[in-house]
């Protein structure tokens, strides 16, 4: 498995340093297609890897202007046209396939390479290393790195007080210590 968090800085590094070079991708649309990758993958991670390659691939598309693997919770093209409005994308955040194919081609090789089924199914898990990272730095705060605590039972009830904290939450286990 792989951690969705990091496989959207590497597809994002790829991206910046094409934005990087002489091209039509621009630092702004470097940064949309990283949010847009990373919240399609969190969101449809339960998808069948195929799917969830399909989905990733529609993003490509949506900022081509071709909506028809959008999803209207997230696509603000198609809920413009569902309340008759104008939607004001800005341009940095949209290419013309037509116009500028070498761009296009550019962007979809990234897309084939690090939106591939097989890539796709590394990611297909809910965890994430965000929580992770969180827990750590807690567990750093009531025992520092810099202290050492081998051979001691502190360490242990240190590290038990706040992962009780995190599963519990600190409400719940108040209530528990005042009864």
């Amino acid at each position: 498995m792989a951690n969705p968090s990091h496989w959207k800085r590497v597809f994002a590094r790829s991206i910046y340093n094409l934005a990087s070079t002489p091209s039509k991708v621009s630092k702004g649309l470097a940064t949309h297609l990283k949010y847009c990758y990373g919240a399609c993958i969190k969101q449809n991670w339960h998808l069948p890897a195929a799917d969830l390659s399909q989905k990733v691939h529609n993003i490509l598309q949506h900022i081509c202007g071709i909506h028809e693997g959008c999803d209207v919770a997230w696509c603000y093209d198609l809920k413009a046209k569902e309340r008759n409005k104008a939607c004001n994308t800005p341009k940095e955040h949209r290419i013309k396939k037509d116009n500028d194919p070498n761009t296009y081609l550019q962007l979809k090789k990234f897309f084939d390479q690090y939106a591939s089924v097989e890539q796709m199914a590394y990611c297909n898990h809910p965890f994430d290393m965000q929580t992770n990272e969180s827990l750590n730095n807690s567990i750093a705060t009531v025992a520092p790195k810099t202290t050492c605590y081998s051979g001691t039972i502190s360490l242990f009830s240190q590290i038990a007080m706040v992962i009780l904290l995190h599963n519990y939450g600190y409400a719940t286990l108040n209530s528990y210590l005042v009864t």
